[in-house]
């Protein structure tokens, strides 16, 4: 009778060990879905040394589409603060003559400001609160989608008075897509809408006017990368499609539909190399999910491993105890 008991009891442990550790397996999976979307956007293992390069595709009909590019530039070595430029960084004019500040602090993308000083009608538009666009790490598994508002400011560069108004607006990241033949893309959209108050800046802004604007965004794996020494793509902006609404509806044409084809090598940047500088994975965040992160395969079962071989060794020490214990009652 006692050799059964102890037998059922070992058959316990084993049970107990094995269900432990599926559950550990199980949990490190549902979080291997975790993603960080700031190594897609603006990849920080690339943007000090290389911007997108493409073409605006907004008319079907123009057969020599405009040249577009996107390039991302801190405005502190240690902060998440950065300025991204739409012109091209090889114009010693106007590299820098129209940007918008966004920052990755807290762990969520946010936007605060756009500075236009190229060609005319210059102004600065302002947002009291920046506009939350992204968390940084998002479950792929879940939607996620954020409302808010904001007062906004526009300046015009020249003393002349601008507008003001309040700013209503969704951000959320739709399912995956195919964005072009078998490649798919993490989709993300943000949708204005400004009330203005006070000011008359036609046709940007009219006291009592409404602007609706909407921008998607498509993020993808593998984005060509030219000039770096072994290695052929990363992480990037493929698509940014969008602009004021209304003119959409009425005209059928987006004010831009810019496809992105690579990055590129800045002019004063040297190229880079992954011998000398490797690209590596991000680490994962304080605002991740709590349950056990694992990357690799290898990763997870050299933990579940770890994590079997400590419980059964804690079990069988308890195994062990209680079979002396109970041989000695027996006698």
């Amino acid at each position: 009778m006692i050799k059964k008991l102890l037998k059922m009891k070992k058959n316990l442990f084993l049970f107990l060990a094995i269900s432990a550790s599926v559950i550990y397996l199980q949990g490190g999976s549902a979080s291997a879905a975790t993603i960080d979307l700031k190594s897609y956007y603006p990849n920080p293992a690339l943007y000090s040394n290389y911007y997108l390069e493409g073409f605006n595709l907004r008319d079907s009909n123009d057969t020599t589409p405009d040249r577009s590019v996107l390039w991302f530039e801190k405005t502190d070595p240690n902060g998440e603060a950065f300025k991204r430029y739409n012109s091209g960084p090889e114009d010693p004019v106007e590299s820098r003559c129209s940007w918008d500040l966004l920052s990755w602090a807290g762990d969520n993308l946010t936007y605060a400001q756009t500075h236009n000083d190229c060609g005319t009608n210059n102004k600065d538009v302002i947002y009291d609160q920046p506009i939350l666009f992204l968390p940084r790490f998002w479950d792929d598994t879940k939607p996620w989608i954020y409302n808010g508002t904001t007062p906004v400011t526009t300046t015009k560069l020249n003393g002349d008075e601008g507008c003001k108004g309040v700013n209503t607006y969704t951000s959320q990241i739709l399912p995956r897509t195919e964005v072009t033949a078998g490649v798919m893309a993490i989709q993300w959209r943000t949708n204005q809408t400004i009330n203005w108050s006070k000011g008359d800046d036609f046709p940007d802004c009219v006291a009592g006017g409404v602007t609706n604007w909407q921008e998607d965004y498509y993020m993808i794996e593998e984005m060509p990368v030219q000039g770096y020494e072994g290695l052929a793509s990363a992480r990037g902006l493929k698509r940014i499609v969008g602009g004021n609404f209304d003119k959409y509806t009425s005209s059928g044409l987006h004010d831009f539909d810019v496809w992105y084809d690579k990055w590129v090598k800045l002019p004063w940047m040297p190229p880079l190399s992954v011998v000398t500088n490797p690209v590596v994975d991000p680490p994962v965040g304080p605002t991740a999910p709590a349950t056990g992160i694992l990357g690799t395969t290898a990763q997870k079962l050299a933990v579940l491993g770890g994590a079997t071989l400590l419980l059964g060794l804690a079990l069988m020490r308890t195994y062990n105890k209680k079979k002396k214990s109970s041989t000695k009652t027996a006698k």
